[in-house]
């Protein structure tokens, strides 16, 4: 297993002169994303109860009322994040699925993104306000 992780890594800092080197099989895709997603439960546990707490703090400091709103603040979390897998294993079989989806959400957080970015550029140039664009 380190040897295919060996390979990741030769890949990455390899890819812009040599692509081929990020070229996996299916069977090593699942050994990368098993390793990825890890088997220690209690730092799971632990990573999980952190993210809760910090995503809490961070909407009440932000103004949001997670404690009068949670029902819709949980829509809002599953909209943004919906399911890859349910639990299932990775195995040869739906290892392609799961990276389309991941692929899917990371597509729709960088279109969001740059839309953001355009519109917040076109907000802050005053020129354009003054010269009646609206």
């Amino acid at each position: 297993q380190d040897g295919l992780f060996d390979r990741v890594l030769a890949g990455l800092d390899s890819a812009e002169h040599d692509p081929e080197n990020l070229v996996f099989d299916r069977e090593e895709l699942v050994q990368i994303l098993k390793h990825l997603r890890g088997n220690n439960e209690a730092l799971i546990a632990q990573t999980s109860s952190d993210l809760g707490q910090w995503m809490g703090d961070y909407l009440k400091d932000n103004g949001y009322s997670p404690h009068t709103s949670s029902i819709l603040m949980k829509q809002m979390f599953m909209e943004s994040f919906p399911p890859l897998t349910r639990g299932a294993e990775f195995r040869e079989d739906n290892v392609e699925e799961y990276l389309l989806k991941f692929r899917k959400v990371m597509s729709r957080y960088v279109e969001l993104e740059e839309k953001n970015t355009a519109t917040k550029t076109l907000a802050s140039n005053q020129c354009m306000h003054a010269s009646g664009w609206w």
